[in-house]
């Protein structure tokens, strides 16, 4: 989904995670191309967001929505509904290579993994996070931040 603010340009992508693949929520989360401006230099791969439309002089924000689920044998349970926001490539000299771990396709390729676990926070706003839960079914509710690896 793409949406404009009066300041800004919002990207948010649905993301989906098997309750037992933890590669894909705990602490991280897979992240493409598509999906961010965030970029380090010492590493291959692309980023095709802007960290700002120029032609607007607004800003690229992302957003991820990862929804955690298990297979029952005639459904799906969800688990939890997470919200995440995404640095804006302005931040890599704030963040630098702490929020980056390998991609599906290794450090070259096609994305990374955001580690939104090493820095859960905003850096530059006080006691402001960058996770939002969004929704948890009553069975992991009480071990939530430790599901999705986080400390409370």
């Amino acid at each position: 989904m793409f949406f404009e603010t009066y300041n800004a340009f919002v990207h948010i992508d649905i993301k989906t995670a098997k309750f037992d693949n933890h590669s894909d929520y705990k602490g991280k989360i897979p992240i493409g191309a598509n999906q961010t401006s965030y970029k380090i230099d010492d590493y291959g791969f692309k980023v095709n967001l802007p960290v700002e439309y120029s032609f607007e002089k607004k800003i690229c924000l992302t957003y991820l929505i990862n929804i955690i689920y298990d297979v029952k044998v005639d459904n799906i349970d969800i688990k939890a509904i997470i919200l995440i926001s995404v640095p804006n490539g302005k931040l890599s000299t704030v963040y630098k290579k702490s929020i980056i771990d390998v991609g599906k396709s290794g450090y070259s390729g096609k994305g990374f993994r955001y580690v939104f676990s090493k820095s859960p926070n905003f850096i530059s706003l006080k006691n402001s996070s960058r996770i939002r839960i969004i929704y948890t079914s009553k069975d992991v509710e009480k071990d939530i931040y430790e599901i999705i690896g986080l400390k409370k």
